[in-house]
């Protein structure tokens, strides 16, 4: 199979408007891409070809649809998927995380799947549909590097839609780091080997905590759905799924006009379709005070560490005056220990000289004793 992410065209793929409803509908449909990446049997089903590691497999490649996805984790299609994760989203969504951004961040948090499809060597489970495939037991549909393939194409249609870049950031980093916090099995093949898998505080120091955040509430609303009888009861979620995508992020995407702005760019887009300046006026003083807070809390922060790195300057000045101290301190010392030892030692020097001076005097008389006897003894041999 082509490497897809490394495919050079996908502009081409990605012209024109961003529809929601449209996309979603084309979530299940072949298009010009997916005839480039995966051939057909002769019955005209999609083969899904093998990983490069798992063709040695006893089993046969999956034969199916577009948007197939049947393992043990998912019986759901990536169509079916998507439309719950986006209704799930309604009850998931956390205090501060904006809830027409996330949606539509949950209708594109697969969509690299459609095009990343691919046969595990691990057999699928007997009752899944196409469990044999000409009498021969079929692999389970896994993905090869959807989440990086899913962020490219979520940064494109937010920027279709006509969403600030520094807003949609952090969506799409939910996106392509999803992997960092699902099962090991699940994420065999993630995108990131930067942080030890599942560390909340190095995913934290790396991300940041909104993007952490976003992409648990991520997740937890795009479980799969593990059997056939809970997909029959999970209809009527779907359902209300595809009326979410079909008449609120619809009107989302194209409205931009009726959307509240987030950024002096998105004032400026807004108001190319308006003509009420006293309410540009209005936005874009609300937003330029934003700008103007933030840049007052940039500088107080930048003040702050400025007066920070001044203390600690300070305190290494002192610590460096201590130090000399103590060392000249210890210098005088080592001098005081020099001249008490040669003192010592002229002392123990003037002993020794002493105590020799004595024995030698001792030894004079000796022999002065010995020389008069000897004189005596020489007078009295003459008389």
């Amino acid at each position: 199979m082509k490497n897809v992410v490394r495919f050079q065209n996908w502009k081409r793929f990605l012209r024109g408007l961003f529809i929601p409803f449209i996309y979603y509908q084309n979530l299940s449909k072949e298009d010009a891409l997916t005839k480039k990446i995966y051939k057909k049997d002769e019955e005209k089903n999609i083969i899904f070809p093998f990983r490069k590691k798992d063709f040695l497999s006893r089993n046969v490649e999956h034969h199916g649809k577009i948007g197939d996805q049947t393992s043990e984790k998912h019986k759901e299609t990536i169509k079916q998927q998507t439309a719950l994760t986006v209704k799930r989203l309604e009850k998931n969504l956390a205090i501060g995380q904006d809830e027409d951004l996330l949606k539509m961040t949950g209708l594109l948090y697969n969509s690299g799947r459609k095009y990343t499809a691919v046969t595990e060597r691990k057999s699928k489970q007997k009752d899944d549909v196409g469990y044999k495939y000409k009498n021969k037991d079929t692999g389970q549909v896994g993905f090869d590097e959807a989440d990086k393939l899913s962020a490219y194409i979520t940064a494109r249609a937010m920027k279709k839609t006509g969403v600030d870049k520094d807003v949609a950031a952090p969506y799409i980093s939910a996106v392509y780091y999803q992997s960092e916090f699902k099962t090991a099995e699940v994420s065999e093949h993630r995108v990131s080997g930067s942080i030890q898998h599942g560390d909340k505080e190095q995913f934290v120091q790396s991300y940041g905590e909104e993007v952490y955040e976003l992409v648990q509430t991520l997740i937890k609303s795009s479980n799969g759905v593990t059997t056939y009888s809970d997909l029959n009861k999970q209809a009527k979620t779907i359902s209300l799924g595809e009326r979410v995508i079909e008449k609120e992020l619809d009107f989302f995407a194209v409205h931009l006009d009726d959307r509240e702005p987030r950024t002096v760019d998105e004032i400026r887009q807004k108001y190319l379709l308006e003509s009420d300046s006293d309410e540009f006026e209005q936005d874009l003083e609300k937003v330029n005070n934003y700008e103007r807070e933030a840049e007052r809390l940039r500088q107080s922060e930048r003040e702050t560490i400025e007066w920070q790195d001044d203390q600690k300057k300070q305190q290494e000045e002192v610590r460096r005056k201590e130090l000399l101290e103590r060392q000249n301190r210890n210098k005088i010392g080592d001098i005081g220990f020099l001249i008490g030892v040669a003192g010592i030692n002229a002392k123990a020097y003037n002993r020794k000289k002493n105590l020799e001076k004595d024995i030698q005097e001792e030894q004079d008389i000796q022999n002065s004793i010995l020389q008069q006897e000897q004189d005596r003894e020489d007078d009295l041999l003459e008389l």
